[in-house]
């Protein structure tokens, strides 16, 4: 293990091996100055688009997490198999998802409570990441918080829209779906993440120019909640006592790009913008802004780490009052389709009810816990 360190925040090297012969890079950033146990940490565990590759040293491309270390979190920043020091390849899908169960099965190993991973998955890590999250609860009766962010609902509508290839209809979009079920690459992340409960939450851009509105997660859970979630997958499950956050996330989960922001462009950003000058999409789309500079659409313009650590501070406030599906004292749950006349007249009953306690609390609570950061307004 290797560490660096810059200012509060300390980076170090890890690898993790995994039973296939993989062997897994991560870089993880924490804070220098802190003493806190690390099974006590929050750590959450970033799995990032196709083209990404972390390196040990500090440069800016981290430093968008920086706000995490900062405030006593570890960052984990993986390299996938076939990038970095990883060994293996990345060819097939699965052996991201596999990278990701062997990351967070060794955080598990290591007494770290599963109330303390986060997993967050952007772009094309966002499927992975949902993968992982399902894995573990379906499998193993572990439930992780699970943020995605700019992401698409599959592959395959992605790959259609990028290409422009969409007819006739009976035809590519078949061939697609067969090469990237050959290849391990067919994930539907909103059959695993489609609302917004204490362990899964989901942003998106407005004006994404690299993922097409037809392929965007958010389109999708927004068709899903206007087909009054017919399928099984789609039920929806009521956190009892959850409402008033849910109600405040509603509001916050569009994300828009701060405007007059210059932002710091590190080596590997670099490299990509010139890779992006090439194909008909431009450097500067909001779909590849750092998360330091996108806000959410609503009026109060929180900023995307504001969100997330409020995203964090309300679920652990929720599982200290009602408990956690990880105890043995845990939350009532209600799963359930909603019927068309019920979900309208919840939204506006919970619109009516919460604006005036959710303005309280929350400014309340960013004034408390989160002055490191910038507040906008």
């Amino acid at each position: 293990m290797k560490v660096t360190e810059e200012n509060t925040i300390k980076i170090r090297e890890e690898f993790v091996e995994v039973q296939n012969g993989m062997r897994i890079q991560k870089i993880v950033m924490s804070n220098s100055k802190s003493s806190a146990d690390s099974r006590k940490k929050k750590h959450i565990v970033y799995f990032p688009g196709l083209t990404y590759t972390f390196e040990k040293e500090p440069d800016e491309d981290k430093s968008e997490w920086n706000w995490a270390a900062e405030a006593g979190m570890d960052v984990h920043l993986i390299n996938f198999p076939g990038s970095g020091k990883s060994k293996g390849h990345s060819l097939n899908g699965q052996n991201r998802v596999n990278a990701g169960i062997a990351v967070i099965s060794d955080l598990l190993k290591q007494g770290i409570h599963p109330d303390n991973i986060v997993l967050y998955g952007s772009c094309a890590g966002g499927p992975i990441a949902a993968e992982v999250y399902k894995k573990f609860k379906k499998d193993d009766n572990v439930h992780l918080r699970c943020v995605i962010n700019k992401s698409f609902s599959s592959f395959k509508k992605l790959v259609v829209k990028l290409l422009h290839i969409s007819k006739p209809k009976w035809l590519f979009p078949a061939i697609i779906k067969f090469i990237l079920k050959c290849f391990g690459w067919h994930f539907k992340p909103h059959t695993i993440v489609n609302d917004i409960t204490p362990y899964t939450i989901c942003f998106n851009l407005e004006n994404d120019g690299f993922i097409s509105k037809q392929a965007n997660i958010g389109t999708k859970i927004s068709d899903i909640e206007k087909s009054h979630r017919k399928k099984n997958y789609q039920k929806k499950e009521t956190f009892e006592g959850f409402e008033q956050y849910k109600e405040f996330f509603m509001e916050n989960t569009n994300l828009a790009k701060i405007k007059n922001l210059e932002p710091e462009v590190g080596v590997m950003r670099k490299c990509w913008n010139k890779f992006l000058s090439l194909l008909p999409i431009k450097a500067d789309d909001i779909h590849f802004s750092s998360i330091t500079e996108l806000c959410s659409s609503s009026e109060h313009k929180y900023n995307l780490p504001e969100l997330i650590s409020l995203f964090l501070e309300f679920t652990d406030n929720y599982f200290e009052k009602k408990g956690s599906l990880n105890q043995e004292k845990q939350p009532e749950i209600k799963t359930e389709a909603i019927c068309g006349k019920n979900s309208e007249k919840e939204i506006e009953e919970k619109k009516q009810y919460f604006t005036n306690l959710k303005n309280c609390s929350i400014s309340q609570s960013i004034s408390k816990n989160l002055t490191s950061l910038q507040i906008l307004k």
